[in-house]
């Protein structure tokens, strides 16, 4: 900060004039002063070197609750019988991304001239990271393909502390907002604006709007970094970023022809339409996968769980093996099921009396070699699932350390198709 300030004292922007330092807050002034209350503050120019030096703007962006409130209302309109774009102009939503588009060139712009940039918000981890990300998409090409895309997802959300369990109603529905799926909104009216200056297409900014909220993907569970590390997350769980490697050709935008000259692209994306009346329905929130909720349909870990009375498979799942099995003392029993690679397994164990614990193994075969195995020891029932990686799966029960008991389970086997291209 002390180095911003120098600089903006002592220096020229390219356009010759005296470089301040701009400091962007996304609250309206009246949310920040009412959160000095709470122990939070301000910058007061006067106290940081004054007009010549630092310029302070108050965004008015809106705070969790009200893009909650929003997004349920957009919902709702989509659902109903004749939805057409029209919902998107009497909608909040639309002025909210709106806005958010706005301050994102407003930022790019400032730091395209050369002046200092300081953003922030009430805690720095939601409205702060889509500004910021946002920005970024803007000035540099590199943010506009896959690659970036996904480092800068890596950067200015997980890293940056974006709460994803928190928002996604994990934790508690009062804290669950919209965050991601709004900034991705934003990301796609730029990309329909001008398609050919993106690597990935629609497609891919859908299938990271129905990850998100999914809890399929260790990307987007725990609210930061260090919870990540010590639930370990990065070796107990699958990464998005798999799943989108492997199916990238499905991601691209055919049409993707990037402008030679950087100078000329950014202007063009900084003068890009963001009122209101020129913004469209993201195609999304009409797909089956689009209502936005935070009800825990799958187990929050992509691995095993307890069996919660009442717990059912995720919605728009494909049962497709069920029934009850008996294994004989040191034997075993298998299912065996072929699936695809945009497919993933959700699963429902429970032994019966007398039995407490069941045996089993997960075995991933591609032709005649085993992908993985894994095995698990449970002394309580348990749902589960996993990412489909081969053709073949074996679900294997086995009873190996008993002499004398037959051990019986009931299973559920569902399919849940992923990616829908």
């Amino acid at each position: 900060m002390l180095r911003a300030l120098h600089a903006a004292g002592t220096a020229q922007s390219t356009n010759g004039q005296a470089r301040s330092l701009k400091v962007y807050d996304a609250r309206s002034k009246l949310a920040a002063q009412a959160n000095t209350v709470l122990g939070g503050g301000y910058e007061k120019v006067e106290s940081i070197g004054g007009a010549e030096v630092v310029e302070v703007l108050f965004l008015g962006i809106q705070n969790i609750h009200a893009m909650r409130q929003s997004l349920q209302s957009l919902s709702k309109l989509c659902r109903a019988p004749g939805n057409s774009e029209h919902h998107l102009e009497s909608c909040d939503w639309a002025h909210h991304i709106s806005l958010l588009l706005q301050t994102g060139m407003q930022i790019a712009r400032v730091l395209e001239i050369g002046h200092p940039v300081l953003v922030h918000c009430s805690d720095g981890w939601d409205r702060t990271s889509q500004l910021v990300a946002l920005a970024q998409i803007l000035l540099d090409p590199f943010f506009r393909t896959i690659d970036g895309f996904r480092s800068l997802v890596e950067k200015d959300f997980c890293a940056f502390g974006h709460m994803f369990e928190r928002r996604n109603g994990l934790a508690s529905d009062a804290d669950a907002s919209p965050i991601f799926l709004q900034w991705l909104d934003c990301v796609w009216q730029l990309l329909r604006q001008v398609p050919a200056e993106f690597e990935f297409n629609e497609s891919f900014l859908s299938f990271l709007a129905t990850a998100h909220t999914s809890s399929w993907f260790g990307t987007f569970l725990s609210d930061c970094e260090k919870d990540r590390r010590v639930r370990r997350v990065a070796e107990d769980t699958i990464s998005v970023w798999e799943c989108v490697r492997r199916d990238e050709n499905a991601f691209r935008n055919k049409g993707y022809m990037p402008s030679e000259g950087s100078d000329d692209m950014r202007a063009s994306l900084l003068s890009r339409s963001h009122h209101v009346g020129t913004l469209h329905l993201w195609p999304h929130f009409l797909s089956e996968h689009a209502l936005y909720n935070p009800a825990k349909q799958c187990s929050v870990r992509v691995s095993i769980a307890p069996w919660s009375a009442g717990e059912h498979a995720p919605e728009g799942a494909q049962l497709i093996a069920e029934g009850r099995r008996s294994v004989p003392p040191k034997d075993s029993v298998r299912i065996d099921l072929e699936t695809d690679r945009t497919a993933m397994f959700w699963w429902k164990f429970k032994t019966v009396a007398p039995a407490n614990t069941i045996n089993f193994s997960i075995q991933a075969q591609e032709g005649k070699d085993i992908v993985s195995r894994k095995k698990y020891r449970c002394l309580q029932p348990v749902t589960g699932n996993c990412l489909c990686v081969a053709g073949n799966y074996s679900f294997i029960f086995d009873n190996e350390h008993s002499l004398l008991q037959t051990k019986g389970f009931d299973f559920e086997i569902h399919k849940v198709t992923y990616c829908t291209l």
